[in-house]
């Protein structure tokens, strides 16, 4: 199994989807129910956020990593 097949098989995995889902939305609603003056909470939640889609970006990114090489030699 390639690198991009492990990711691919990661990614298709309604459990960790759900759990990345539910952790976004625990922050928003951190953000959502925050006072007025918790700005470092509200940025706090959002720089998780931002962290969390950037592994994820990462983890598709490397998912379609034998696409790309594919397609490149096709090309070729």
């Amino acid at each position: 199994m390639t690198k991009s097949e492990a990711f691919r098989n990661i990614l298709q995995s309604q459990e960790l989807n759900d759990e990345v889902e539910m952790m976004k939305k625990e922050l928003m609603e951190l953000i959502i129910n925050s006072d007025d003056d918790e700005v470092s909470v509200r940025e706090s939640a959002y720089v998780r956020i931002r962290a969390i889609n950037e592994i994820m970006n990462r983890f598709k990114s490397i998912a379609k990593d034998d696409e790309i090489k594919d397609k490149s030699w096709k090309i070729l």
